[in-house]
This record gives C-alpha cells, sequence and structure tokens, in this order.
C-alpha cells in the first residue's frame, strides 16, 4: 500500500474508470484529467509520483506533454500509455519524454499494477536521494562559512558531515541492491549475472590502474547496466534476441538509452548513467548509439562490453577475434588475464564452482548438470569434449543454466 498519487491523463473515459479504480486498490491517490491543460494544473497543485499518459491527446501529443513534464516537474516518473505500437513513436516517448515504460492498450492489468509500483520506488528513492544530496551540499557551505576561531565547531560539523555523506553512501548501495534484485525478478535467468559483472569490472579498474571513483562507477555501472530493460515488455525480455521482430529488436536497442535516463535521475550516478549509455559502442564507431570509436567511448563502457560478451559466449575465442574491432585490445587481453589467474587459483584437480561461461574442454565434470527447465544436459563424471562444450553452450543461451557449475581441471 502506499499513499502517493498517481494522475492518469487520456480523453477516454472507458479508460479512466477502470485505470483509477485499480491504482485505488493499490491504496494510491488517484488523479484524473483529459486534456493536457487539466493535468498540469493537477500537477501544479498537488505532489505527483507517477503520471501515466495517453499518446492522442486533444491539442498536444502525449510526447509532448511528457516532454513538459519532465521539465517542469523532474521527478515524476513518467509512463505512456497508448494504442500506438509503431517504433518510432516508441523511440520518441523514450528519446523526447524520457519515459520509464512504454506499455500499448489493450493493457495487462497484473503488468501495469508491478509497472506503477516500481515506479512508485523509483519515485521515492530519487526524492531521497535528492533530499540526502542537498542536506550535505548545504551543510558543506556552512563548514565553509566557519572561521578559524570555531576550530571545535569545524571538528563537530565535519563528523556530522561525515555521516551524511555514508548515510547518503548507504542509501545508494541500498538503491543499487533494490534495483539490481527488481532486474532478477524481471528475468530469473539473469540471477548472479550483475554481481559476476561487477566482480570482474572492478578488477579490470583496477588492473587498467584508473582512480578510484572511477573504479566505484564502473563497478556500480556494471551491475546496473541492464537497468534499461526493466522497461522491455515481457515478450521481448525473456526471447532471444535473434528470434525478435526487428520493432522489438529495437527496443532492445534502445534500453541503454533508457539506463541513462533512470540512472542520471540520481545525482551520485551520473558518471555510471554515461557508462551504461555506450555500453554497445564498437572499439572501430560501428556501435551504437553515437557510434563512438577508440578512446573517445568511456572506458568503463569498453570494459563493459568485453565481459558482457564473454558473459553472453563463454568463448575466449569471441573476445580475441573483435580486438580492434569490437573490443578495445588492451581491456580484452587484461580480462583473459583475469580468467587465466581465476583459474590458476584453484588447486590442481579440486572441484571448481564455476560459470557456464568459463568451461573448456578437457574438464571433468564432478555434478549433474541441469537447464533451468530440469532438462539433463550432461552426467557427473563426463569429460568435457568438443561437442559437449558446444551443447552446454547452445542450450545455455536458450533455457539458462541456473548458478554456477561443478567441475575440475
Amino acid at each position: 500500500m502506499s499513499d502517493q498519487t498517481i494522475l492518469i491523463l487520456d480523453d477516454e473515459e472507458a479508460v479512466l474508470l477502470p485505470l483509477t479504480l485499480l491504482f485505488r486498490r493499490e491504496g494510491y491517490r488517484v488523479l484524473t484529467a483529459v486534456r493536457a491543460e487539466e493535468a498540469f494544473a493537477q500537477l501544479e497543485r498537488s505532489r505527483v509520483a507517477v503520471v501515466v499518459a495517453d499518446q492522442r491527446l486533444p491539442g498536444m501529443s502525449g510526447i509532448e506533454f511528457l516532454r513538459q513534464v519532465r521539465q517542469r516537474w523532474p521527478d515524476c516518473i513518467r509512463i505512456t500509455l497508448t494504442g500506438y505500437s509503431d517504433t518510432p513513436t516508441a523511440e520518441a516517448a523514450i528519446n523526447e519524454g524520457h519515459v520509464y515504460r512504454y506499455l500499448t492498450k489493450p493493457w495487462n492489468d497484473d503488468e501495469l499494477r508491478v509497472t506503477v509500483r516500481e515506479a512508485v520506488r523509483l519515485y521515492e528513492l530519487t526524492r531521497e536521494n535528492r533530499r540526502l544530496y542537498e542536506l550535505t551540499a548545504a551543510q558543506a557551505l556552512e563548514l565553509r562559512a566557519l572561521n578559524e576561531g570555531l576550530e571545535k565547531k569545524v571538528v563537530e560539523r565535519t563528523a556530522e558531515i561525515e555521516l551524511k555523506n555514508a548515510e547518503l553512501e548507504d542509501n545508494l548501495l541500498d538503491a543499487i541492491h533494490l534495483l539490481t534484485s527488481v532486474q532478477q525478478l524481471r528475468n530469473s535467468s539473469m540471477a548472479g549475472h550483475a554481481q559476476r559483472m561487477a566482480e570482474a569490472a572492478r578488477w579490470l579498474a583496477e588492473a587498467l590502474n584508473l582512480p578510484e571513483a572511477d573504479r566505484r562507477d564502473v563497478e556500480i555501472a556494471a551491475m546496473l547496466h541492464d537497468i534499461g530493460k526493466l522497461g522491455l515488455p515481457d515478450r521481448v525480455l525473456h526471447k532471444d534476441t535473434f528470434n525478435l521482430m526487428r520493432e522489438d529488436q529495437e527496443l532492445i536497442r534502445q534500453s541503454p538509452l533508457l539506463g541513462e535516463v533512470l540512472l542520471s535521475t540520481i545525482p551520485r550516478l551520473k558518471a555510471a548513467a554515461a557508462v551504461v549509455r555506450h555500453q554497445k559502442e564498437w572499439y572501430n564507431g560501428q556501435g551504437y548509439p553515437d557510434g563512438l570509436r577508440g578512446e573517445a567511448i568511456p572506458i568503463g563502457s569498453r570494459i563493459i562490453a568485453v565481459v558482457e560478451a564473454y558473459e553472453e559466449y563463454g568463448d575466449r575465442n569471441v573476445l580475441q577475434q573483435g580486438e580492434g574491432r569490437r573490443f578495445d585490445p588492451r581491456v580484452g587481453r587484461e580480462f583473459l588475464r583475469y580468467l587465466d589467474q581465476r583459474r590458476a587459483a584453484a588447486p590442481a584437480g579440486s572441484e571448481l564452482r564455476i560459470l557456464p561461461a568459463e568451461l573448456i574442454e578437457g574438464m571433468v565434470l564432478t555434478r549433474d548438470l541441469y537447464t533451468g527447465r530440469g532438462l539433463l544436459l550432461a552426467t557427473s563424471g563426463k569429460v568435457v569434449d568438443r561437442p559437449t562444450l558446444e551443447k552446454i553452450r547452445n542450450f545455455h543461451r536458450v533455457d539458462p543454466i541456473p548458478g554456477r557449475l561443478y567441475a575440475r581441471a
């Protein structure tokens, strides 16, 4: 239950009435409007957490309305609910209105209920982080105003600011863990993926001698690199990319941009947001969304590109073949060294708990291996040869193996 306010903008009573009943049952205060001018007036009078707007409005498009909402009430989370399903409209809503989710009519009550619940939580986290950020900034200004004769007071104030900074950092970590959990709830096959990405990205950032602040930003970006996929419909999220229709593939391509929008609402995550935006850039300039090349791509984005590719394909050859084309050669070489160090750290002949991507020819499975749906792929004692390895990797792409598997070298 929540006491937050939801604003619904639609010129059809047949839409307003069921949505009002749906959200009131969830405990929200619900406001409605049939014209953009009425909605702006409601926003002026009330603090609104989430606005749900149709694209087809009298006198103004839904995209223009959401663009103005973002300018005037940036904390308000924006959701589009429309009868349109074309890709240009979706792109415009994301790029101009910076919407949190793009949903089509007729809607699914359960999906809409969960979407609004997540949006309200994001609104609350954004406002809380902003409050702590502004509080810390205000106290820093007070500290600079103290004169030398107030040395004891300075010490006391410094302690207070450090406490607030620690509170802000703790709050940020809570938000990150919450968002990571939400990602995994939307797609259970990604369990542990964000943590593995963060671990490898942190190691690479240290190996490349990045400043500590940059290491932290890269680690956060790695944990939240898929956050933009929260805005995708289930039909897109749970299907292999190669089996998607063209318009759905385009929504996948837009997910880094949506991820940037979500993260940039939290001041402390602006650097990580830029890393997330450029994670699909190619080293030779043939990636997206901006076609950056070489050193113009943020180093954190280059790191995530390498680690994500290995997570997806589990093949060192993919990284080596992509050097200088898709991947930064220096990052790729360091990542291979990371894999070698992990393998060498395990005692000879001991049971290894590894990712499916880390299984190589010649290893021996020490436990039965099942897919996420319970299909037996191989039994304990199986020596992994080339056909077995390819079979495991192919099944893992369509029916992911949960967690880690067990083998010995």
